[in-house]
């Protein structure tokens, strides 16, 4: 096939793919009419499939030496294999899950390596190869587990059955199906809120403030990255997404590059952590507790607003520091209120009904999705036709730009949640067979033996794990993998399971701005084009809060389980958090070197023990009312 004719034909086939995928998505949640575990092999396999056209159509990269033809040709057969044996699967589902559960034939587990290997090698080339990498090597460690001490070893058909043909624990098992139902309608919902146009309305309503007040211009994507971030669900992806835009945005405003880069990696991490959506495994901790995921969003409320508001304190600060300039396209007409309050109508409507069904109305949360998808449709089609109506714009041209973005959406939508679905089959593949092998239960076992029962020892050693492998792999697939082997540590110690989930997932996601990977800094870098380390440092120094508050979860429940004492210990939360961004970034102007110094260490010192001190509540209270002294002794120093 020609080279211009392929590409004409690539996007037709990527997008009717993608809408078959959506569609059934859409269907499944409407209706139920489809079981769980057969969704699961058709999502599975309209996965595999899209990512291959995407591989195709050269949008992930060619491996060096490898020529192109060969390239093709390999992913030609891979979807054409994936397909047979997608439709082999669902014709065979009802014996496969009733009648040779446990017992497949040769037929299904030769099919069952080819999805295995299929599903791994796709994963490798679309999201990197270190949990593909990790999945083969835990293969090789349960076929010769013999020859591992502790270590229990399993036949190849046994394997292979566990991995592939067990549908309720292979690679369509529990994982890909929450991947392909749960966490995909909130993925669509987040593909139409920026494809209709809700990010470009965040920044049409913050950017006037920039206007009146300069300084305001570095909270922009703290604002931006925490609204877009409660959809996206990735930190890389609310980087690349907010930062395009706000890094450049930064720098034209006389913002160092370095600072750009570490405030939206920061506010981008944080994105995962602010209700009322989190980040993909945050559905995954409300199957894993059994609990409705309004209850793990509302939990979730007086964290996250620590975390930003010591982000917000730190810009604040550094805003101070920086001679910000505006740009002279700032001083070009903006929109008017009227016109932002009408823009605003779809978001802010599908927005409330969100929260409405998911808090008020106790609906489950892949049913409140699904509703709020229909409002934001509705809404928008209905605004979109008033001001036809008003005479706007044509109805035709309307029409066809609405077809446009919605289309666009969804195709990028798809290959999302095609990502999404196919690393949750390579991560249920490794969560299979560490349980199989007794692996996850030895870590966890030598883990609690490394502490020698000493809780703070392990709960350092918690987060260096958590930490590091969120340096490694994504937020999802490190609390997957912690759970299996280091909350039940955390447990047997008696902490709170909800507690346990929380320090671990709030870890992981400290690994998206802590070297030497930081993914987030990383995708920031290249936009600013800043020092990747000194980019990582102060994205350190400004998201602390990611590596203060886990800690102050196990010493304060009240924090997640709400009670009379939640109030005070927000506040004290708050005051160190902003007696410590003032100890890092305030320049204490108006007095002298000595005293600045002075009076930044005591921040420090202050705000530290107020964090971390295991002491009474009220001992706190006290170093954050020597806090409020020292401040007002600051104050009256600048006016003397």
């Amino acid at each position: 096939m020609r080279p211009a004719k392929y590409k004409r034909v690539f996007p037709l086939i990527n997008t009717a793919f993608s809408t078959i995928l959506i569609l059934l998505l859409l269907c499944y949640v409407a209706t139920f009419s489809i079981e769980r575990p057969l969704f699961g092999i058709i999502a599975v396999g309209l996965s595999t499939v899209i990512l291959s056209l995407n591989i195709l159509g050269g949008e992930y990269r060619l491996p060096r030496r490898v020529p192109l033809g060969l390239w093709r040709a390999m992913w030609v057969l891979a979807i054409v294999m994936m397909t047979y044996v997608t439709a082999y699967f669902i014709r065979e589902y009802p014996q496969l899950i009733y009648w040779r559960a446990g017992a497949p034939t040769l037929y299904d587990l030769v099919l069952g390596t080819i999805t295995l290997a299929l599903v791994i090698l796709t994963t490798s080339v679309t999201l990197g190869y270190v949990i593909p990498l990790v999945a083969v090597t835990l293969i090789l460690v349960a076929l010769f587990g013999s020859y591992i001490p502790g270590v229990q070893s399993l036949t190849l058909l046994r394997l292979i059955d566990s991995t592939t043909t067990d549908l309720y624990r292979g690679v369509f098992g529990e994982l890909p199906q929450i991947g392909a139902t749960l966490v995909a309608v909130f993925l669509v919902l987040s593909g139409l809120m920026q494809s209709l146009g809700g990010f470009d309305f965040i920044f049409k309503a913050l950017m006037p403030l920039t206007k009146r007040w300069k300084r305001s211009i570095v909270q922009v994507p703290v604002v931006a990255s925490a609204f877009f971030g409660m959809f996206s669900g990735s930190g890389a992806a609310n980087v690349a997404g907010t930062g395009s835009f706000t890094i450049p945005t930064m720098i034209k405003y006389n913002v160092p590059p370095k600072f750009a880069g570490a405030i939206e990696a920061t506010a981008s991490a944080g994105g995962q952590i602010m209700p009322p959506i989190l980040g993909v495994a945050v559905f995954l901790m409300a199957e894993y507790l059994g609990v409705p995921y309004a209850r793990i969003a509302y939990m979730a409320i007086v964290p996250a607003l620590i975390f930003f508001a010591s982000v917000g304190f730190a810009t604040h600060f550094l805003a101070k520091r920086i001679n910000i300039i505006p740009p002279k396209e700032v001083a070009e007409k903006s929109s008017t209120i009227g016109e932002l309050v009408v823009e605003a109508i779809p978001f802010t409507t599908a927005l409330i009904s969100l929260i409405v069904l998911l808090g008020v109305a106790q609906l489950d949360a892949m049913l409140a999705g699904f509703y709020t998808i229909i409002v934001l449709v509705v809404v928008t089609i209905t605004k979109g036709l008033l001001s036809v109506a008003y005479r706007k714009e044509s109805l035709s041209s309307y029409l066809r730009n609405l077809a446009e973005r919605i289309k666009k959406g969804l195709t990028d939508t798809a290959r999302t949640v095609a990502e999404i679905v196919l690393l949750l089959a390579c991560i249920q593949i490794i969560v299979v067979l560490l349980s199989a092998t007794g692996i996850a239960l030895k870590m966890s076992m030598s883990l609690t033996s490394l502490a020698y029962g000493n809780l703070p020892l392990l709960i350092v050693f918690t987060a260096i794990v958590a930490i590091i492998l969120g340096c490694i792999v994504s937020t999802v697939a490190v609390y997957v993998l912690c759970y299996i082997l280091v909350i039940p540590a955390l447990l047997r110690a008696g902490i709170d399971p909800f507690i346990a989930n929380f320090f671990v997932f709030w870890y992981a996601i400290a690994g998206l701005i802590t070297p030497p990977v930081a993914g987030n800094v990383a995708v920031a870098c290249r936009i600013s084009k800043a020092g990747y380390f000194e980019t990582a440092w102060e994205a350190i120094k400004i998201g602390s809060a990611l590596f203060f508050v886990p800690a102050l979860l196990i010493q304060h429940p009240e924090l997640l389980h709400y009670n009379i004492m939640t109030p005070l210990t927000t506040l004290i939360a708050l005051t160190s958090a902003y007696s410590f961004m003032k100890g890092l970034y305030d320049t204490f102007t108006g007095i002298g070197r000595t005293l600045a110094n002075l009076l930044r260490g005591l921040h420090l010192v202050l705000s530290l023990l107020t964090f971390f001190s295991p002491i009474s509540i009220w001992i706190k209270g006290l170093f954050a009312i020597t806090i409020f002294v020292l401040l007002f002794y600051e104050r009256i120093l600048h006016k003397t």
